[in-house]
């Protein structure tokens, strides 16, 4: 439908069976795979050869309790395998009244957790710098204008030269690009990437 974005969030938390069955999540590694390519197969697919594709987002906790390297390695590959759009990452932290804190030890080293963490969110910027080329640049896109953006386009010498708006594409990327009604040039030529972020070269009506 068309007043439906084609974006969906699917926390998967972990790409390990053992760590989401500690975490009581209630499915597997496979059942998650499965959902993401059904949503491929009825809503779009990036390698068909329109514009109508899914993107996904989605959570992930590094170093949760007794989480081993095979674990980690299992989210990394989940991670490689989808290929998120967007992803919200962190280290586990131990909250109280929950069945980790009740029965569990959080034995992972905060060193660990965090050069973990690191680790996702590396694989997490180079596959959403990958798609974002394959996808996105040099793409005339739809965009929904939220309003003026705090970016200001400025000239070589820094002086701010006119206004930027910001929008969101279809699968919920923020776009930022120059005013339409000052009519600019943008003529920066480095399509400036900031992960869920663009720099439109020219927007048309």
């Amino acid at each position: 439908t068309n007043n439906v974005c084609n974006q969906l969030h699917l926390p998967a938390q972990s790409g390990s069976n053992t760590v989401l069955e500690r975490m009581r999540r209630g499915y597997t590694r496979e059942a998650y795979l499965t959902l993401v390519d059904d949503v491929k197969r009825i809503i779009g697919n990036e390698d068909d050869d329109d514009d109508d594709y899914v993107a996904f987002s989605s959570d992930f906790i590094t170093g949760f309790c007794h989480e081993t390297e095979e674990e980690h390695e299992d989210t990394i590959k989940l991670m490689q395998e989808v290929k998120y759009d967007q992803a919200y990452m962190f280290a586990y932290s131990m909250r109280e009244k929950t069945n980790a804190h009740r029965t569990m030890v959080d034995d992972v080293p905060a060193d660990v957790k965090q050069r973990r963490l690191q680790e996702v969110i590396s694989v997490f910027r180079t596959n959403v710098q990958e798609r974002n080329e394959m996808l996105e640049v040099g793409r005339l896109r739809l965009v929904l204008v939220e309003g003026e953006a705090r970016r200001k386009k400025k000239n070589d010498s820094g002086v701010v030269v006119g206004r930027m708006w910001s929008g969101r594409t279809d699968q919920n990327k923020r776009v930022v690009f120059p005013s339409l009604l000052l009519n600019d040039d943008n003529d920066d030529d480095d399509d400036d990437d900031f992960g869920w972020c663009f720099t439109e070269e020219e927007v048309k009506p």
